[in-house]
């Protein structure tokens, strides 16, 4: 039994009612007789899922269409909705928020094919009304029927096999970094005439980059990761990437010119010290050899020993944050001087990339060096030109970079190694227009994160054990929630195209940094003991970290993959459908579309499903052969003339 019997309100989609009619003899109705209280109740459910999937938050909305889809798939069943305007409204609504015609289409069709299947019920008195008003249609002469939209059809065919649009950029909150930071991130945002979501982007992957091994998340028992990220600011030369970026690490100068100053100073004691220890040494040498010409037979009698009181001084290291321009092999001796960690900051990556193999003789080292970059895990590096190996306990260093398009394109061609997913990216629209600030802000609040977290240490060991990150938990609500969101990417797994998987594998792992980051950007930012920082990660800031992952980075990822983000069998049909496009038949086989395509389509089994994607699209159908033929099915296709038409 559905709804109230008493009947819902009625829905804005069809007026319904009867009102008598001069000099008739009978009634007539004022609108086209739509349905009863059972269309009704249906046009009123059809009002609320399509409001519901209009306002779905980033994340969501797939399974929202779903969801709708099905709840309207039993109305359907149940003859009170027509299957065409549902999907008429459903696919209008998933454009409005930003869903593709591919996923669209796709999940409309299941969530309605589900429904249809357990049509609804309701109670036998609005069943009684049905049947008069048919009675009444009757009267009328069919004046009183419904046209309702139609459903994809050989006259209304889905057209989005041949787009392949990208997505819409998804907003970026400021309201993610605390109240502090978001004032701040707005309103540096508008100083470059920037948009904010570069500003914020940058922030974090700075905050990972000083994070790296001072502290990191742990999950459980075993399972920590660095906060440190790749992150990659996409856009035109003209759209404030690159000031945007350089203000935020402007952030860092002031404590690197600290280290600068303490480096000078140690710098020049040490000079001061080696010229001591150097006369000393050369003196010893003097009297060895002195001793050895007096009296040879004594030779084994000279003291070689230097005094004991000899030290060799230590030569000081400059004590780095942010590198903006070195080679694979100058990362690797850095890496090696800066225990806590670095960050790497090209305003073009692409020179980067370009420079792989440039001085190693091959950029497949240069690449595999800054995948283990990213993990933090004990690196060795052996020279020949090196004594001795150069031992990282934890290689840690994040990458902040800008990328034009179709850089970013060039990027995504090469090999399927983890790299490209492991970047987390930012491609927003450009701010219209131009306008110069004239407002002075405060970057105090900014400043002062950085230098809280700059100044903070390491895990102090005893010798020889190096220093270590300090572990800092999850704790319960924080696991659950990280928990959740692993099951989601999971699931969503399975129907994402290989790029996409990959993202989403790494999804997990990068709310795990990003939670640690938020956690240690409210800590900086409030007006806490500064020795008092956080015991655990809470379950906020994982709340905040999936939040992010789901309504920002991993749409930005599909906008930013375009075409690759497609899931196979969906690319393949628009391939096929361009082909189709290009040669202009009406009649199409199979086999020959096959042999002349080639590529991801060459394989039977995947032209097979690109030709049924096609057909659900409206685009072909089958041309269904003779019961009485014999041999194997000659499997043709009638295209649709709307692929015929030149444009």
């Amino acid at each position: 039994m559905v709804g109230d019997p008493q009947g819902p309100t009625l829905s804005t989609h069809a007026g319904i009612g009867l009102q008598p009619h001069e000099g008739a003899s009978g009634p007539t109705l004022t609108h086209p007789v739509t349905g009863d209280r059972k269309r009704a109740y249906a046009l009123a459910a059809l009002d609320r899922e399509v409001a519901a999937l209009a306002g779905a938050p980033e994340g969501t909305r797939n399974d929202q269409l779903n969801i709708a889809a099905h709840s309207l798939g039993i109305h359907v069943g149940a003859g009170a909705l027509q299957e065409g305007e549902v999907r008429s409204a459903l696919t209008q609504a998933a454009t409005t928020c930003g869903l593709t015609p591919h996923e669209t289409r796709k999940t409309l069709a299941s969530g309605l094919e589900s429904g249809k299947g357990k049509p609804a019920s309701f109670p036998p008195e609005w069943e009684a009304e049905q049947a008069d008003l048919e009675h009444l249609r009757a009267l009328n002469g069919g004046m009183c029927s419904s046209s309702p939209a139609p459903s994809i059809s050989w006259d209304a065919p889905d057209l989005s096999a041949l787009r392949t649009a990208r997505r819409a950029p998804p907003p970026f909150n400021p309201e993610w970094l605390g109240p502090s930071l978001a004032s701040w991130c707005g309103e540096q945002a508008a100083a470059t005439c920037a948009p904010a979501d570069y500003v914020g982007c940058t922030l974090l992957g700075l905050v990972g980059g000083i994070l790296a091994n001072r502290r990191r998340p742990q999950a459980g028992a075993g399972w920590n990761e660095p906060p440190t990220l790749f992150v990659a600011t996409v856009g035109d030369p003209s759209s404030g990437k690159s000031p945007a970026s350089s203000a935020v690490m402007g952030l860092v100068e002031p404590e690197e010119a600290h280290f600068m100053a303490t480096y000078r100073e140690r710098m020049a004691a040490y000079q001061n010290e080696k010229v001591s220890a150097d006369a000393v040494l050369a003196a010893h040498k003097v009297a060895v050899r002195g001793a050895m010409r007096a009296s040879p037979e004594l030779e084994q009698a000279i003291p070689t020993k230097l005094p004991e009181d000899f030290r060799e001084p230590i030569k000081p290291v400059l004590q780095r944050v942010v590198v903006r321009d070195a080679t694979t092999e100058k990362l690797m001796a850095l890496a090696g001087e800066n225990e806590k960690g670095l960050v790497l900051h090209r305003d073009e990556l692409a020179g980067l990339f370009a420079s792989f193999g440039r001085y190693s003789g091959g950029g497949g080292s240069d690449r595999q060096f800054l995948l283990e970059c990213y993990g933090g895990r004990s690196f060795t590096v052996d020279r020949v030109k090196n004594d001795e190996p150069v031992l990282i306990p934890f290689l840690s260093i994040g990458i902040i970079g800008a990328l034009q398009p179709d850089k970013a394109a060039e990027l995504l061609k090469g090999a399927d190694d983890g790299f490209v997913s492991r970047f987390l990216w930012c491609w927003p629209d450009p701010v219209q227009g131009f306008h110069i600030s004239r407002e002075r802000f405060d970057r105090r609040v900014a400043e002062q994160l950085v230098s809280r977290l700059v100044h903070l240490g390491m895990q102090a060991n005893p010798p020889p054990q190096p220093n270590s990150p300090e572990l800092v938990p999850l704790d319960e609500s924080a696991l659950h929630e990280l928990e959740q969101f692993a099951l989601e990417m999971k699931g969503r797994e399975g129907k994402a195209s290989p790029l996409m998987k990959s993202a989403l594998g790494k999804a997990r792992g990068h709310v795990m940094r990003l939670s640690c980051i938020l956690q240690y950007i409210w800590w900086g930012t409030s007006r806490a003991d500064p020795f008092n920082e956080p015991m655990e990660i809470g379950g906020a800031a994982v709340a905040t970290a999936c939040e992010m992952m789901r309504t920002y980075f991993l749409p930005m990822a599909e906008r930013v993959f375009g075409d690759a983000a497609i899931p196979l069998a969906e690319t393949n049909a628009t391939i096929l459908a361009r082909y189709l496009k290009q040669e202009r038949k009406g009649v199409v086989n199979a086999r020959e579309a096959r042999r002349k395509i080639g590529g991801s389509l060459r394989d039977g089994d995947a032209i097979g499903a690109a030709f049924e994607e096609l057909a659900d699209a409206g685009l072909v159908r089958r041309i269904e052969e003779s019961t009485q033929s014999r041999g194997r099915p000659s499997k043709n296709y009638e295209v649709n003339p709307v692929l015929l038409r030149p444009g």
